[in-house]
């Protein structure tokens, strides 16, 4: 009892630190995303706006009365009334969409230059920028009608830059980094967040010592940063960069806290009755029973050495003593059928906990076929499906005939080819009178459901080979049973693991639900009087069972049948696979 409530604590204390670990982690989760979320947001916004650049420079060179006027006027006071007109237009982009944006045009002709600066960056900044790409101009440089921003730096400043250039025409426009993606710092991130520009081949544009000290290492596409929690790397659409973004999400601490308050507090009231009960038990039923226990061995060794000729109240007692060792022998005949209720009720368990399994991978299947539209599988599968819930729930005994298993797997296999539409094929090889013997409920079909699910969608489809035959199992009949498939076949780590030790397992110690189920059902009907031994064939994967011999009589024609068995195959191999399915 003590063991039993110490294992309880204790599974109650790590189902609580398990809870609370899954809450901080799909917070952090759901923080990253929401983050992310925002990042994209950010960026598109800053794409729209440089798109947009890019439309008004264009309309200056091909369409603005103003930039026309400049190279086609004869006198000089026409020209600067155009220059003049021009230069306001620039400010009234400026005030209207392009606050940030510093503009510049230059007609080659009459040598006559048009800028407009942002407030925001300094003046030689701009005046170098302007410099720099009236020179590209002079020297017939020319970058067509390109939508990518350039980056440069000014001063270890980064700049987007824009140019277009129309016979004697050149207009061009420019933006500071910091201004074009400063919502990301003021909104978008954290205190601690901070962003790092690189170019097209991750190459930071301010050289690798910034990414050193702010502990980024890059990849091909993607990043890490040592001090955050998230980073990542986007590109720009229209720019010719892209961004090394590194923060840490904000989480919502307080339900964090709350909830860990929360669940402190119940499991220090757990441990508060688990301690209490603890007491109660060695205090008030353990001590006084084992006295009782003690006093009992002492007077049946008294009992040995002591004579009941002529001592009637001495017998009397003996009696009396005889009547309570008999109550203590039923007692003890009432615990051990308490015992074996107990395992019939942990088979249960075991066998109900196969159908929620099941029942999932359905639901996904409806789900997947009406995102298609396909009504008519539907049908088809919701019919199939209707057939294997009655079989589930009609038959409550722990065993069924072999007859009825076969039948559910070529049902189930018929609903995978529904969902993945396939042509996957069963073959059975067992002789009539086999059938009628008794296996446990879904035995062959979990294994035909890890056959097709670790086969994967193959175009010919898979053949899964459903063979039985007599044996014999410590002495006595039994049957065999292969189910042999023509997919990939195990690995040879799988196949050491899995025959390694009394129970099935799978890399690092962790149990596949419905192996793991079809071993406790077997232990628990037959005890260690059975088989399970899995192999890999020539074609494929194997599974060999053999179990104690159970025989039920045949059905009647009102019971239910899940569909009309089809004739045994004639063509199998030696490994039970059909020879036109083999090494497929």
């Amino acid at each position: 009892m003590l063991l039993v409530l110490t294992i309880l604590v204790l599974l109650i204390l790590s189902a609580g630190i398990f809870f609370l670990l899954y809450s901080v982690y799909d917070t952090q989760k759901a923080a990253t995303e929401r983050l992310d979320t925002a990042i994209q947001e950010q960026l598109s916004e800053a794409n729209r706006r440089l798109l947009t650049a890019n439309f008004y420079l264009t309309e200056v060179l091909m369409g603005n009365v103003q930039a026309s006027t400049i190279g086609a006027a004869q006198r000089v006071h026409d020209r600067n009334v155009a220059a003049r007109g021009l230069s306001e237009e620039f400010a009234y982009q400026g005030n209207y969409w392009a606050e940030d944006f510093s503009f510049f045009f230059f007609e080659r002709s009459s040598e006559t230059s048009v800028w407009h600066y942002s407030s925001d960056v300094p003046y030689r900044e701009c005046d170098e920028i302007q410099s720099r790409l009236k020179a590209r101009f002079l020297t017939g440089e020319n970058r067509g009608h390109s939508l990518s921003w350039n980056c440069i730096l000014v001063e270890e400043r980064p700049y987007l830059v824009q140019y277009y250039s129309d016979k004697s025409n050149f207009a061009a426009a420019w933006i500071a980094c910091d201004s074009l993606f400063s919502a990301l710092l003021d909104v978008v991130l954290t205190e601690q967040g901070f962003y790092v520009l690189v170019d097209e081949e991750n190459v930071p544009v301010l050289g690798d010592t910034q990414l050193w000290e702010l502990g980024i290492s890059l990849g091909e596409n993607e990043a890490a940063a040592e001090k955050s929690g998230f980073c990542g790397i986007y590109d720009m659409n229209r720019a010719n960069l892209r961004l090394a973004i590194a923060d840490t999400p904000y989480a919502d601490r307080g339900n964090l806290l709350l909830l860990a308050g929360f669940l402190c507090s119940v499991l220090l009231i757990l441990l508060l009755f688990s301690g209490y009960t603890f007491h109660y038990f060695h205090h008030y039923i353990e001590i006084p029973f084992r006295q009782f226990r003690d006093r009992i061995d002492e007077y049946t060794a008294l009992r040995k050495n002591t004579k009941r000729h002529g001592f009637s109240e001495l017998n009397g007692a003996l009696e009396a003593f005889d009547s309570l060792e008999r109550q203590l022998n039923a007692l003890k005949i009432d615990f051990y059928e308490e015992k074996l209720t107990l395992a019939r009720t942990e088979l249960e368990y075991y066998q109900l906990q196969i159908k929620p399994h099941f029942f999932l991978n359905c639901f996904s299947i409806i789900f997947s076929m009406s995102q298609a539209e396909d009504y008519e599988r539907i049908q088809m599968f919701c019919m199939k499906l209707s057939n294997y819930v009655r079989y589930l729930f009609t038959d409550g005994f722990s065993v069924v005939p072999l007859e009825t298993e076969c039948a559910m797997v070529r049902e189930y296999v018929e609903i995978q080819n529904i969902r993945r539409r396939t042509e996957n094929k069963v073959k059975e090889d067992i002789p009539e009178d086999l059938l009628s013997l008794e296996i446990p409920p879904l035995l062959l079909m979990t294994f035909v459901e890890n056959s097709l699910k670790h086969a994967g969608v193959r175009q010919q489809g898979i053949c899964v080979s459903l063979k039985a035959g007599k044996a014999v199992l410590e002495g006595e009949p039994a049957l065999e049973l292969f189910v042999l498939d023509n997919g990939p076949g195990f690995s040879e780590q799988n196949l050491e693991e899995l025959n390694a030790g009394d129970e099935p397992k799978l890399s690092g110690g962790r149990k596949h639900v419905g192996l793991h189920n079809i071993y406790k059902r077997l232990s628990l009907l037959y005890g260690s009087h059975f088989r399970l031994e899995f192999y890999n064939t020539e074609a494929g994967a194997g599974v060999y069972t053999v179990i104690p011999v159970r025989q039920t009589p045949v059905k009647s024609k009102n019971d239910f049948r899940p569909g009309e068995r089809k004739a045994a195959p004639t063509g199998l191999g030696k490994d039970g696979i059909d020879e036109s399915f083999a090494g497929g």
